[in-house]
């Protein structure tokens, strides 16, 4: 994991470079990328492959090689560049969401900003 942090003035959500493996479900095809950076709301996943802006998808977080330590979210394609997808979180369950906040703060080292991002989004 890199712990540098980076905030894009052009988002709403800070993102932190985290790299960590990832397998998006996309209709009946799997297939396994590097995340480059990850926010509350949202991820860019290093990858050849190509998905359709606005398609949908299921996206497992590999935490370490044990399957209870997988987190599952719901997103939609929002940029498909020449090396990867960035994807917008749709659908996170309660725990899925804390662990993936205290991943950010953890990384970003500012749990303030979080704080104040995710109260944004209710």
């Amino acid at each position: 994991m890199d712990s540098s942090s980076t905030k894009n003035h052009g988002r709403q959500f800070s993102r932190v470079d985290f790299i960590i493996m990832a397998t998006v479900t996309h209709e009946y095809n799997q297939f396994d990328g590097a995340v480059k950076n990850l926010s509350i709301r949202g991820m860019y996943l290093e990858t050849s492959h190509k998905i359709p802006i606005g398609d949908k998808v299921e996206i497992i977080f590999k935490l370490d090689d044990q399957p209870e330590n997988e987190l599952t979210v719901y997103a939609t394609v929002a940029r498909v560049l020449d090396d990867g997808i960035a994807f917008k979180f749709d659908k996170v369950d309660i725990d899925t969401h804390i662990h993936l906040k205290n991943l950010v703060v953890l990384n970003m080292g500012d749990e303030g900003v979080v704080n104040e991002e995710v109260e944004a989004l209710f």
